[in-house]
């Protein structure tokens, strides 16, 4: 009987073992064995959901937490030189999740097609396809042309192109600057921008900035326009008793303000979405008067 018992739980331990974590192998199929016949998957990798995200990313989780991150893959390619090519995939809980965390991580470089979102800078690529947000950092120095045809072998083993978030398309063209669109899902993100208030004042179901140069617009969805004219209320009152801010003009529906590093907003209301514009070197209200032209038209 002893014997049974033992062999049972042997058993048992082994099988919760191998279904730990069915969704790993889905993430790990993306990687392929080889790519174009000369690197090689290495079979030590990392897999982390939830919050042993912790273990991947020192710092800066949350941000990733607040945009819908279901888990992680963490893998490296040799060549015969012994060249280095890190692959990181993150499953995000949607297509405008990880549209979302590649905007606001975006780095200033090169666009290339190898998904709906990509870019290249020096040794790193970065891109967003389907639910999947991805990272490729080369070890040593590789030639534009065999680090992007790299990539693009990744990307392929993508079936989802996905869809970006609706909230982007709303935002067009002004003045011939057509902005990279960053698209916010919580209040972390949106602290990474600029950090209205210590408290999450706003409260937004979904918001996206565009830089159109002279000045950049937030803007702020929610889910119906009584909603939003409650928030709306409740910031201008967080607004006013901030010392941070100095008031220039306020109205029932706009909020001109001024913080303590001269930048300047104005806030207003537009539908079910609170905007704001951030004068960069232009009077608010200029920006305000081109930005509702674009949406009329």
């Amino acid at each position: 009987m002893h014997k049974i018992q033992k062999s049972l739980l042997i058993c048992l331990v082994l099988l919760s073992t191998l279904s730990a974590y069915p969704q790993e192998d889905e993430l790990l199929n993306l990687l392929p064995e080889t790519i174009n016949g000369t690197w090689t998957l290495q079979q030590s990798h990392e897999y982390y959901q939830g919050d042993d995200l912790f273990f991947l990313i020192n710092g800066g989780a949350e941000l990733y937490f607040e945009y819908g991150f279901l888990e992680v893959i963490s893998a490296n390619y040799m060549d015969e030189q012994d060249r280095n090519i890190k692959v990181e995939l993150y499953r995000m809980s949607s297509d405008s999740a990880a549209y979302g965390i590649y905007s606001i991580k975006r780095f200033k470089g090169e666009n290339i097609d190898i998904a709906p979102q990509a870019k290249i800078s020096g040794q790193h690529i970065m891109f967003s396809k389907g639910n999947i947000y991805g990272l490729l950092q080369a070890g040593s120095e590789l030639d534009h042309k065999t680090f992007v045809g790299f990539a693009s072998q990744i990307t392929a083993q993508i079936e989802r192109r996905g869809d970006s978030p609706a909230l982007t398309g709303l935002l067009s063209g002004i003045d011939g600057i057509n902005p990279e669109k960053i698209y916010l899902m919580g209040n972390i993100a949106l602290g990474n921008l600029y950090n209205f208030h210590y408290q999450d004042i706003f409260r937004f179901e979904e918001a996206v900035y565009a830089d159109y140069g002279e000045f950049g617009v937030y803007m702020l969805g929610y889910k119906n326009p009584q909603f939003m004219q409650m928030i709306f209320n409740e910031a201008v009152e967080k607004i006013m008793d901030n010392k941070k801010y100095s008031i220039t003009e306020a109205y029932e529906d706009q909020l001109d303000f001024t913080d303590n590093r001269n930048i300047q907003f104005l806030m207003t209301q537009y539908q079910s979405y609170i905007l704001i514009v951030r004068a960069q070197s232009t009077d608010p209200s200029a920006g305000l008067n081109k930005f509702m032209q674009m949406m009329q038209n």
